[in-house]
């Protein structure tokens, strides 16, 4: 298709700067590695590798950078139990800035909820400079419903499921 006129690819990428950000998790999903190896995990069963994506928006109306993506990747289905401890341990403090004091259960608990991403730079030799998310806080103001209304949406949700068996 013809598209009438030329259009110039952008000089240089642009990426979200270093900062700090209000955001929201609006997608999170388990992806398998491009290598689809698998590994034995502590109790003997095969799992095949791979890492929970989480995508954030953020929210910064009025400014240049609201409605910029950014993506985490945490390697819950790792070979390396350390590795696997370390992508655990980031859950648990996105859970906490996002409110959450009892254990998650499903990601679902975590979508659409507001917090604070800081974002870093990192060089890397593949790709350049990219944004990073290095850590999670609490949004104080504006922020989230209490812990006991989170959970009393969540039962809502899954008192609304037809798949109980009793």
């Amino acid at each position: 298709m013809k598209l009438g006129q030329s259009i110039a690819p952008k000089s240089g990428a642009d990426i979200l700067p270093a900062g700090q950000y209000a955001a929201v998790m609006f997608d999170c999903e388990k992806k398998d590695t491009k290598d689809g190896e698998t590994y034995q995990d502590v109790s003997g069963q095969m799992v095949k590798k791979g890492y929970l994506e989480c995508k954030f928006e953020i929210e910064a109306a009025g400014t240049q950078h609201h409605g910029w993506k950014i993506v985490d990747r945490l390697s819950l289905w790792h070979p390396n139990e350390t590795t696997r401890e370390i992508a655990m341990s980031k859950i648990a403090r996105m859970a906490s800035a996002q409110g959450w004091a009892d254990p998650i259960e499903d990601t679902e608990q975590l979508l659409n909820r507001k917090l604070i991403i800081a974002v870093a730079h990192e060089e890397n030799d593949n790709y350049g400079t990219q944004a990073r998310i290095v850590k999670y806080l609490k949004l104080e103001q504006g922020g989230n419903p209490s812990v006991a209304e989170q959970k009393k949406e969540t039962l809502a949700d899954l008192e609304k499921k037809d798949d109980i068996p009793f």
